[in-house]
């Protein structure tokens, strides 16, 4: 199954919903994981540290919404495509 783990869009989150360590156990359990580009910075997560984990980087919202089957995030946004709308205008 594929996860998909959008960077958080309200103001001051500094969370992600997915660390490198979580990233390593969904792996384990059979999934795949992608996560936007700069998801994990405000928890100083490097997309290195995703990739070494075994996670996928991809650019923008619109590569996680066309594909996946899930998304993670730690705040509901109105709907993902709104969501992917608001970050597409940034």
């Amino acid at each position: 199954m594929k996860l998909g783990v959008p960077k958080e869009v309200h103001p001051g989150e500094r969370r992600v919903a997915v660390t490198p360590d979580s990233v390593s156990k969904l792996k384990k359990l059979g999934f795949e994981v992608y996560i936007e580009s700069g998801a994990g910075e405000g928890a100083r997560f490097s997309d290195d540290a995703y990739e070494g984990a075994g996670a996928t980087v991809v650019n923008g919202t619109r590569s996680l919404s066309t594909s996946m089957r899930q998304i993670y995030c730690l705040k509901r946004a109105r709907s993902f495509r709104s969501f992917s709308q608001d970050k597409t205008k940034s």
